[in-house]
């Protein structure tokens, strides 16, 4: 049964990486399959697709000749039989030329961290990463939207004024060249992906990393791979304690306390 929220990783490559569409494909099908979600759909903007779903058996060959350079996005959708509500696919996993990646599952179907971990070793191998965070949202307020920073129909209405937070993570993606994604930390997550640059960013007197591994209570620093760093946060309460001194450091790009949700 379907769950009423979908939980998602979002990755953002630096700016100048080189990027491999027919890995990232290859890669996101081979992820699904082991969720027992095989791809049957893709939504693709590139030569040869127009933006609307078509079978992925069929397009597949094509998926495999396309380079980033000439695919505005790829997106492969495991959907139900008999379900053609696309923009609320179960299991999804999309790339684009902004160089950022979101994979997004149904609730129902159950992940721990190190599943998540090990997905985000393979999506580094086709887009190398120097950013990203896994977050869990309601269907009602447009999960996968929420990584792009777009503002839902129905969210522009929740408490605490969410519309504005992903407004502002909008204008930081789409500028050119203003920051690079190892200087930006957008909030506080659960589970969130960081470079060496992100760990030399400063607290007051101290580094991130220097302050985060300060006391258990801001969680758990490791590597995962060479300058790609996992920082996992206990429970809600030291997330929200973690955004806000890091509000008052002046690091947070996307949060603050008189616009963020008690949630």
């Amino acid at each position: 049964m379907r769950g009423t929220a979908q939980s998602c990783l979002s990755f953002l490559a630096d700016r100048t990486a080189s990027i491999q569409v027919c890995e990232f494909v290859r890669m996101a099908e081979q992820w699904m399959n082991s969720l027992n979600q095989p791809p049957n759909f893709v939504v693709a903007k590139a030569p040869g697709f127009f933006g609307k779903p078509v079978s992925y058996a069929r397009a597949k060959n094509m998926l495999q000749e396309l380079s980033m350079e000439e695919a505005h996005y790829v997106t492969l959708l495991a959907m139900p039989p008999r379900d053609e509500n696309f923009f609320d696919a179960p299991v999804s996993a999309s790339i684009n030329v902004r160089r950022e990646v979101l994979l997004s599952l149904d609730t129902s179907i159950k992940l721990c961290e190190n599943d998540w971990l090990a997905i985000a070793k393979q999506i580094h191998c086709a887009m190398p990463f120097v950013y990203g965070y896994q977050y869990v949202l309601p269907y009602s307020v447009g999960p996968g939207m929420y990584a792009a920073g777009i503002v839902h129909s129905i969210s522009a209405a929740v408490e605490g004024h969410e519309e504005e937070l992903r407004t502002r993570w909008m204008h930081l993606r789409l500028a050119h060249e203003k920051k690079t994604y190892s200087q930006i930390i957008r909030q506080v997550y659960p589970l969130q992906f960081l470079s060496d640059a992100h760990l030399r960013l400063r607290v007051g007197d101290l580094t991130l990393r220097a302050w985060i591994e300060a006391t258990r209570k801001r969680g758990r620093l490791c590597a995962l791979l060479p300058g790609v760093w996992t920082w996992s946060v206990p429970n809600r309460a030291a997330v929200q304690a973690a955004n806000m001194e890091l509000f008052n450091a002046g690091i947070l790009s996307a949060w603050d306390p008189q616009l963020a949700q008690s949630a």
